[in-house]
C-alpha cells in the first residue's frame, strides 16, 4: 500500500544528508537488487512509464508524533510513479497522475470516482500532518545508518 509521508520542511536538509551517506548507496544497490528493479507496490518500472531510471531507493519513515521522533523504519524500491505519490505534496492542486497512481495501487477495487476521491483525501491528510509536523522541531533518528559503518 502506498502511504503518502511527507518530512517536515525543518528536516529536508538532515534527510537529504543521510543520502551522501557511502552507506546509503550500498543499501539502495541491495535494494534494488532484492527487488529485480521492479516497483514492490505496483509491480512496475520507470523505463516502461516512460522515465530514464526504473526504480528509486525510498525511505519509509515512522512518526511518533507525541514524542517528535521521526524514524526510518523501512526501504522501499518504488518506480517514480508510486515514489512521487509517496513523496507528494500538493494541497490544492493534487497532480491527477498522483491521483491515478495511489487509485491504481491502493484502491483498485473500488469505481474509479470513488479511489480517486479516496487517493485525493489521503493526500489531503498527508498535507495536513505535514503542515502540523512542521510547526513542531522532530528529531531524526538515524541510528539505522550509523549502525551500517562496520
Amino acid at each position: 500500500m502506498l502511504e503518502v509521508q511527507i518530512v517536515p520542511y525543518q528536516n529536508w536538509k538532515e534527510v537529504l544528508n543521510i543520502f551522501r551517506y557511502t552507506e546509503f548507496n550500498r543499501i539502495k544497490k541491495d535494494c534494488f537488487k532484492s527487488s529485480g528493479y521492479i516497483c514492490s507496490e505496483c509491480g512496475e518500472n520507470g523505463i516502461d512509464q516512460g522515465f530514464e531510471h526504473k526504480v528509486e531507493c525510498v525511505l519509509i519513515w515512522k512518526f511518533d508524533d507525541n514524542r517528535k521522533i521521526q524514524k526510518r523504519i523501512n526501504v522501499k524500491c518504488l518506480c517514480p510513479k508510486c515514489a512521487g505519490a509517496v513523496n507528494s505534496y500538493h494541497p490544492f492542486n493534487i497532480p491527477r497522475d498522483i491521483i491515478e497512481q495511489i487509485r491504481k495501487v491502493n484502491y483498485s477495487k473500488h469505481p474509479e470516482e470513488t479511489g480517486n476521491l479516496l487517493a485525493i483525501n489521503m493526500i489531503k491528510q498527508a498535507c495536513k500532518n505535514f503542515l502540523n509536523r512542521s510547526e513542531e522541531e522532530y528529531t531524526i533518528d538515524i541510528e539505522w545508518i550509523k549502525s551500517m559503518k562496520g
